[in-house]
């Protein structure tokens, strides 16, 4: 099926792996960007002064963004408090920015899991 680049019957099964090979293939330029930031510490300011810290798990096309293990801090009577949020939704219309942190050992897990997909790719190949 996959080797003559025919799709398959009706109802059949997709390898998984060609699944997400289409998908990939599907991904507009704004979504593979939106995609390298998956999982990223984010922090969102929002209007009312608050600061949104989370792991990013979300955009939707309207710009709403979701977080995850998400941390809020506000200053209140001059001193800083953080609450514990869980997941959070945040409306395009809320936020006032969006920051993410870099860590150093993003660039280098990124070049591990890229060579690790090459691999893959090069032994699932068919021989001749």
């Amino acid at each position: 099926m996959a080797a003559t680049g025919e799709p398959p019957a009706r109802g059949a099964a997709v390898p998984a792996a060609q699944q997400q090979d289409q998908q990939q293939q599907m991904r507009s330029p704004a979504a593979e960007q939106a995609a390298v930031l998956l999982h990223k510490r984010c922090k969102v300011q929002v209007k009312d002064g608050r600061v949104l810290v989370g792991d990013f798990s979300c955009l939707d096309r309207l710009g709403n963004i979701i977080l995850s293990n998400t941390y809020e801090h506000m200053q209140l009577n001059g001193e800083m408090h953080e609450k514990v949020m869980g997941q959070v939704l945040v409306p395009a219309s809320h936020r006032v920015s969006c920051e993410f942190a870099a860590l150093p050992c993003d660039d280098e897990l990124r070049a591990l899991l890229q060579q690790k997909s090459r691999r893959q790719a090069g032994s699932s190949r068919p021989t001749s």
